[in-house]
């Protein structure tokens, strides 16, 4: 799985990482590899960068989600609550608001900071599979098996 945004591309590790590269700094069709975020202690299934392309927002099968600072400092912010895998991630248009879609039947609205509070939105009967804001940042729409 990959993410592209403001000439980064990311690309998950079944171990849990998560390599950023660049693609204009590298030869034509290999992005050069920026750095190596280390967090999840499982495969990452979901990323979404934030629309201005600071932030990241990865899933795991390990039931967290984390918030990537990518400028200036690289700091992230671990929020916890499923019961289940994150099987998707969504940044709002603002990107003040992080939703989450798990296999735990529930979605997580998330205010991106250190306390990693959430609103809980039940309603599917089964794993949540996808999440995703729209434009004017709205509407959230999901779907589930």
């Amino acid at each position: 799985m990959s993410n592209k945004s403001n000439g980064n591309i990311v690309k998950r590790g079944v171990d849990g990482t998560l390599m950023i590269g660049h693609k204009e700094q590298s030869p034509p069709g290999e992005p050069r590899l920026v750095r190596t975020l280390r967090g999840h202690k499982a495969e990452v299934t979901a990323l979404s960068f934030s629309y201005d392309g600071k932030k990241l927002v990865s899933g795991s099968a390990d039931n967290l989600v984390i918030l990537w600072n990518l400028k200036p400092q690289m700091s992230s912010i671990k929020l916890s609550g499923h019961k289940g895998a994150v099987n998707d991630v969504s940044f709002n248009n603002t990107g003040k608001v992080i939703a989450s879609a798990s296999a735990d039947r529930c979605i997580r609205l998330w205010t991106p900071s250190a306390k990693g509070e959430s609103n809980v939105v039940r309603g599917h009967t089964n794993c949540v599979q996808s999440v995703k804001f729209s434009n004017d940042g709205n509407y959230l729409i999901s779907s589930s098996d």
